[in-house]
């Protein structure tokens, strides 16, 4: 059984939550119809300020959780900001039927990178 660190959990969760369109209540009843979709060019097009009629291209700085298009259609797909490099970072998260399976992967994920950093920062420079 994997032991969680209570505070790194909890900031790896508001992390996600802040990438979500809506609480996190809300967005795991969402369908993958409602998401963003990722193009194989690694554009993002979606609905324009919620609203489901209207869609557009995304600009290269957004970030969030969105469906596969095109090729990898089964497949979420996370995009966000690197808590290590700095750089916009795609991650893909798999095939779900449910998105909020998807989410709980994307809240591990940015777990195990913020264990790595705080793990790489708390350890003595090795000597060369």
């Amino acid at each position: 059984m994997t032991t969680y660190n209570a505070a790194i959990l909890k900031q790896a969760t508001q992390i996600i939550s802040d990438l979500l369109p809506s609480s996190l209540e809300e967005a795991v009843k969402l369908h993958r119809i409602d998401l963003p979709k990722l193009r194989d060019d690694q554009s993002v097009f979606g609905p324009i300020n919620g609203r489901k009629t209207f869609w557009d291209t995304y600009p290269d700085d957004w970030y969030g959780i969105a469906a596969g298009k095109e090729f990898s259609e089964n497949m979420f797909w996370l995009i966000r900001k690197s808590e290590i490099s700095g750089e916009r970072t795609f991650f893909c998260l798999g095939a779900h039927k449910r998105f909020g399976d998807a989410i709980n992967v994307a809240i591990e994920n940015v777990y195990l990178e913020l264990a790595f950093k705080y793990n790489a920062a708390a350890m003595p420079a090795l000597a060369g």
